[in-house]
């Protein structure tokens, strides 16, 4: 049972069961959305309770029940599995692997001001171009040359695919966006302020961090998007799961050891040497010396 809003912003849950066949074979059934009578968990377990019987199944056969990590939904003691497993002793509970996988990212950025940086960087790109045809069509015209074409995307909180989209979206197209902001700014007869917009983001996109961040986490998304994909697969099992996380730990371990390729790499892709807060120190220092002296 997932609780999500649609296209309309109407807030809905969406119920999948799953079953084992008697081969063994585990089989998943989409029963559908269901308008969501509230947030609170004794809302939420009447539903689920009214959905299953509308459907004449019974609680006491239910062998397990997987929700994300919401309060209201995994709480121990009033949360939705608390009050399905009151019910029924047999409903063990276990935390979503995927939503978990989700918020191991989201924080993992988070505790990063560079990473929270890049980020905001990749939503600015996609607003500033998506926030008018003519520069989306200068956009699309640079990335016509690119094959399997991929353009700039829009972040998402919940979903962190779309984060890993947008990156691979930068990498892949890296000198085309350059070259299509670049068209921007030097264009007279755009309005100040969009060739002023273009010339920020072209600044920023040009520091040897951004060019760092994109590659680092670029080759991060898109194992955790691997992972991911095995996560949400039919024939997954708890014990696989644990399998995934532990070779997801494995791979950052590795990935920390790695860090000069990464950098070398990020040098080569921005044609730049130094990072922007080192050449900020440096310009701050020889501003200080410059001020003592003549004094």
């Amino acid at each position: 049972v997932h609780s999500t809003p649609n296209s309309s912003h109407t807030d809905q849950l969406v119920f999948i069961l799953r079953y084992v066949k008697e081969g063994g074979l585990p089989v998943e059934l989409f029963l559908g959305f269901i308008p969501n009578p509230g947030h609170k968990s004794e809302q939420l377990a009447e539903v689920v309770l009214t959905t299953l019987k509308s459907y004449d199944l019974d609680i006491a056969t239910c062998r397990g029940q997987s929700y994300d990590n919401a309060s209201n939904m995994s709480g121990r003691y009033r949360g939705l599995q608390a009050r399905i497993l009151d019910g029924n002793k047999l409903a063990v509970y276990i935390p979503c692997s995927a939503h978990s996988l989700n918020l191991v990212e989201k924080h993992a950025a988070g505790s990063c001001p560079e990473a929270c940086s890049f980020f905001v960087l990749l939503q600015y790109l996609y607003i500033y171009f998506t926030a008018s045809t003519h520069r989306w069509e200068i956009l699309q015209e640079h990335l016509s040359s690119v094959p399997n074409i991929l353009a700039v995307k829009r972040l998402s909180d919940t979903q962190w695919s779309a984060r890993e989209d947008a990156c691979r979206s930068l990498n892949r197209n890296w000198t085309q966006v350059i070259q299509a902001l670049t068209k921007i700014k030097e264009n007279t007869a755009e309005a100040p302020g969009t060739c002023k917009e273009a010339e920020g983001l072209l600044n920023k996109i040009q520091h040897l961090e951004t060019a760092l961040m994109s590659g680092l986490w670029g080759t991060i998304l898109d194992r955790f998007r691997a992972v991911r994909k095995k996560l949400q697969s039919i024939g997954i099992d708890a014990g696989i799961v644990g399998e995934l996380y532990e070779s997801l730990i494995q791979f950052v371990r590795e990935t920390r050891d790695i860090f000069m390729t990464f950098e070398a790499a990020a040098m080569e892709k921005s044609t730049v040497k130094d990072y922007e807060t080192k050449r900020n120190g440096v310009h701050a220092r020889k501003s200080s010396a410059t001020s003592s002296k003549t004094q």
